[in-house]
């Protein structure tokens, strides 16, 4: 059970100070590292100990804030009074959740301070998407070679110029460089040249690659262009970018062969399947509607991939 920090703490050792932050509630660190700085110091340790290889199921960053989603409620509480115990914000928790704002254009400074904090932990998601280059950039040095299951850009609540701007591009480029994911989840409005040529880059560097477009495009254009360099691709899009049986059967004949282990979704018109061809199993899901569903060609080798 969390303890509360007695009066007169102040007279004891700093060994025995940080033996009894170890065990004190939260409320209690807080009210504790405005006693003075020694005391604050004294915290401040205690927090970062305490959090230190925490695993973070997901951190959202966004141009005002983060939102954080733990595992346990202590972890959250733990994060809230290292925050609190230097900066006064806005934050809402609920159980595993945690949301902090802050004004506009203090972003920067507060990635900066979170810094040391977020080294220390692991992560299953991180989501960089809705932020400017700017952030972006920052975002890659502070989570460079941590280690994390999987990176999320996400672009639908933009103009359909904004995710394929160069700098843009550039700036997630890098930021998926340096982390390293194991997966990345990217959702765009629309597949232009730019955006192609980004893709095909970040799938040589993560395992796995799930794309959602949501304008219409050339489904088959696009897949041979990312197919190319031999990664494991999931695709989504709208109703309109569907592929056929025949699209599907020159894909196989083009891309897949014995030696290479690449796999493939995305929706096509067709009834379900499942089929071996070579090396490659080639399953069509069942749909609510007749002659829809998603097309999964992988190798008979590679670990069961998630459809998008």
């Amino acid at each position: 059970m969390a303890a509360v920090i007695p009066n007169g703490s102040l007279s004891l050792s700093r060994n025995a100070l940080e033996m009894i932050c170890l065990f004190a509630n939260c409320k209690s660190l807080l009210q504790f590292s405005k006693v003075s700085k020694s005391a604050k110091e004294i915290v401040d340790r205690s927090l970062r100990n305490r959090v230190k290889k925490m695993h973070i199921d997901a951190i959202c960053i966004f141009d005002y804030g983060i939102i954080l989603n733990l595992q346990r409620s202590i972890d959250v509480l733990l994060w809230e009074a290292y925050l609190l115990s230097d900066l006064t914000l806005p934050i809402k928790v609920r159980k595993t959740f945690m949301k902090a704002v802050v004004s506009v254009g203090s972003m920067n400074i507060f990635l900066d301070f979170l810094k040391p904090l977020i080294r220390q932990c692991q992560y299953d998601t991180v989501n960089c998407g809705h932020v400017t280059p700017e952030i972006i950039h920052q975002c890659a040095d502070i989570f460079e070679d941590l280690t994390i299951n999987q990176v999320e850009i996400r672009h639908d609540r933009y103009e359909a110029t904004i995710e394929s701007s160069s700098l843009q591009l550039l700036a997630e480029a890098r930021f998926i460089q340096k982390c390293k994911p194991y997966e990345v989840y990217y959702v765009g409005k629309r597949a232009n040249e730019d955006f192609v040529k980004f893709l095909g880059q970040i799938s040589r560097i993560a395992k796995k690659t799930s794309v959602f477009i949501e304008e219409k495009y050339d489904t088959i254009a696009f897949s041979r262009r990312i197919l190319g360099s031999k990664c494991k691709l999931n695709l989504g899009g709208s109703a309109s970018s569907r592929i056929s049986l025949l699209d599907a059967e020159k894909l196989i004949q083009e891309y897949f062969h014995s030696d290479e282990i690449v796999s493939f979704s995305t929706q096509i018109e067709s009834p379900p399947m499942d089929i071996c061809i070579g090396n490659f199993k080639v399953n069509v899901s069942r749909s609510a509607y007749p002659n829809r569903g998603m097309i999964s060609i992988e190798h008979l080798e590679m670990p069961q991939l998630f459809i998008l």
